[in-house]
């Protein structure tokens, strides 16, 4: 699972941030998206303790809509920072940034593969 964090920096607009969660098996429902957006906002908190909100927005997939991902996020008071809002792409509204970054880490992984590597468990990739 691709997350991707954008937020204000001094020395430029913005600074782009991109946090991978890999798993053996997982089924990609609301419980674990809750449960990757805790770890996220944990993180976050860790490394910029002023943090207090976020707002987030997710693509229109079917896991997002459930009521653990938004009630979860909204009181995830564990890491002390309030998620304030959550929006939605537009449906076929085409693929976010953290699908691009999805995809170049699929890229890197398949320059890994082609140099006679192997990469068939979460533990190697």
């Amino acid at each position: 699972m691709v997350l991707l964090v954008t937020r204000p920096n001094e020395s430029s607009p913005f600074e782009k941030l991109t946090f991978v969660h890999v798993f053996e098996s997982c089924p990609q429902d609301s419980v674990a998206v809750a449960g990757v957006l805790g770890d996220v906002l944990v993180t976050l908190k860790e490394h910029r303790p002023e943090l207090e909100k976020v707002y987030c927005k997710q693509d229109n997939a079917g896991c997002y809509h459930f009521g653990s991902t938004t009630v979860g996020g909204k009181s995830s008071n564990h890491s002390g920072v309030k998620v304030e809002r959550f929006d939605f792409s537009d449906a076929q509204g085409g693929k976010g940034e953290a699908d691009r970054q999805a995809a170049i880490i699929k890229g890197h992984i398949n320059v890994y593969l082609s140099e006679g590597h192997d990469v068939n468990n979460a533990a190697r990739m």
